[in-house]
């Protein structure tokens, strides 16, 4: 079949493990703090981890951002990375496994002008996670989902609406 099978499965809340915050600079580490009171307004529980020398008493402090990442990537529900895109996509790359069951993964500048909506758009929440810190910071939500830019609902937001799972999720590209 080459149709789309969707099960009704129980509500859940969004982000119910939360969300790991990651900023590697000074000012990262303040923009960081910004991200984690927004998302704390929304009832959404987050950490931030941060170079030792950054961490001060706001962050868990880590050696290597990139080893952390990896470790808390299946933990949590979002990942807010304070740091280049190309950073993240490099240290995220071997994890990924499937878009209904990666985390939420967005990408902030430095400064937080601009917040990125990067992986597990619609059905791992990274584009109300992306307008959450966006709100939060005063900043720019980018999202290029299709559905998105064309103000159309997509088959995974509608299931996650519906409180749906997708049961043959290749039909989903």
């Amino acid at each position: 079949e080459t149709g789309l099978l969707l099960v009704t499965v129980k509500a859940k809340m969004m982000f119910p493990r939360g969300a790991a915050i990651f900023a590697i600079t000074r000012q990262g580490v303040e923009t960081a703090t910004k991200i984690r009171d927004a998302l704390k307004e929304k009832g959404i529980k987050s950490q931030i981890y941060a170079p030792e020398r950054y961490a001060q008493n706001v962050a868990v402090p880590v050696k290597r951002t990139k080893d952390a990442i990896k470790q808390v990537f299946s933990d949590v529900d979002g990942i807010v990375a304070v740091m280049a895109t190309g950073i993240v996509v490099r240290t995220i790359a071997p994890l990924l496994k499937s878009k209904l069951s990666d985390p939420a993964v967005v990408c902030v500048d430095t400064s937080g002008k601009f917040a990125i909506s990067l992986l597990s758009g619609h059905y791992g929440g990274a584009n109300k996670l992306t307008k959450i810190v966006a709100e939060g910071l005063g900043a720019t939500a980018v999202i290029t989902t299709a559905s998105d830019v064309l103000g159309k609902q997509s088959i995974d937001e509608l299931a996650k609406k519906l409180h749906c799972i997708i049961l043959n999720s290749q039909s989903l590209v």
